[in-house]
């Protein structure tokens, strides 16, 4: 249901596109990980001021949300602050939200 929405829109926000790859990691694991890759790429690219150890602290953050969620979120939406996507917020904390009912 998520894909067959997604690629109905035009275009996905980055923080929308978050989203979508949260769901996979809670609903399709298998498709997890290929999501995220594009995830992070999208993230380098459209944050003009991101740097090689921010890049890698969101892509150490993407494979944090496996085993350990709560940090890995925390990190993720501090590399996403910085680069200056404090949009991206929203899809984590509401992720968790989720996942710790």
């Amino acid at each position: 249901m998520v894909r067959s929405a997604a690629a109905e829109l035009p275009k996905l926000q980055l923080a929308d596109a978050l989203a979508v790859c949260l769901v996979f990691l809670t609903g399709e694991p298998n498709r997890y990980a290929r999501a995220a890759v594009r995830w992070h790429a999208r993230l380098c690219l459209e944050s003009p001021s991101m740097e090689l150890a921010g890049a890698y602290r969101a892509l150490e953050a993407l494979s944090g949300l496996i085993d350990d969620p709560a940090a890995a979120a925390a990190d993720l939406i501090d590399v996403c602050d910085a680069a200056g996507h404090p949009d991206v917020r929203r899809r984590p904390d509401a992720w968790l939200a989720r996942t710790r009912r």
